[in-house]
């Protein structure tokens, strides 16, 4: 649409999408009370020859924003980030149940992961685990990059993963891959000093194939 799309989430075989925008239905704009388009999701379906009709996100509001969709591996779960009553403080990443096209109840992360502050982007990992952004203090500055590890139905406690990840400037955006010799690089975005322009997209990871060594030890 000529408003925002923002962050999206495309299926393994390509056939779902889903995606953040600001509130325009049906070629009409939807306001909050402080006259501003709050952000929704929005999920489409591919059908192999071209895109379905768009559907709306079963937690859309006027009263809060919704956005910035991840899945885990399986995508029997869509996680995303909201501002809604009810949270620790500004935005907190959720999750909600997705069976045959049919949403279950959203629930919050809980403390270990969300905080008084924004927690956004969130990305997860072929190992289930989650990685996100936040403000929170005591980061290096802006948006730091964080994990929590996957402990079956819950997370470990938010760890800022560091240098050279997070910087003095906003960090954001980071996805993790593993290659067939379990190599592991991915994506993050920045606006950083040293980049072409304002949010950069920058590569991390080693191209480098394993290799293997043999030899006999004789001393």
């Amino acid at each position: 649409s000529r408003f925002h799309e923002g962050p999206l989430y495309i299926s393994k075989d390509g056939n779902l999408c889903f995606f953040t925008r600001s509130a325009f239905v049906n070629n009409k704009k939807r306001y909050d009370e402080g006259e501003k388009m709050p952000l929704q999701l929005f999920y489409v379906y591919f059908d192999g020859y071209e895109w379905g009709e768009i559907q709306e996100f079963s937690m859309n509001s006027l009263d809060y924003s919704v956005g910035h969709p991840a899945m885990n591996k399986d995508e029997n779960y869509l996680y995303f980030v909201s501002d809604m009553k009810g949270g620790f403080g500004g935005s907190d990443i959720y999750r909600v149940s997705f069976n045959d096209g049919k949403f279950g109840t959203p629930a919050n992360l809980g403390r270990d992961v969300n905080s008084d502050s924004n927690e956004l982007f969130p990305f997860i990992s072929e190992t289930g685990d989650l990685y996100f952004s936040s403000d929170i203090k005591g980061g290096f500055g802006g948006l730091d990059v964080y994990k929590c590890d996957y402990k079956g139905q819950s997370f470990s406690f938010r760890k800022n993963v560091g240098a050279p990840f997070n910087s003095e400037s906003d960090d954001f955006g980071f996805s993790i891959f593993r290659n067939e010799n379990n190599i592991e690089s991915g994506l993050i975005s920045s606006n950083r000093q040293g980049g072409k322009g304002l949010d950069d997209v920058y590569f991390w990871g080693s191209n480098v194939k394993s290799l293997k060594l043999r030899g006999k030890i004789t001393d």
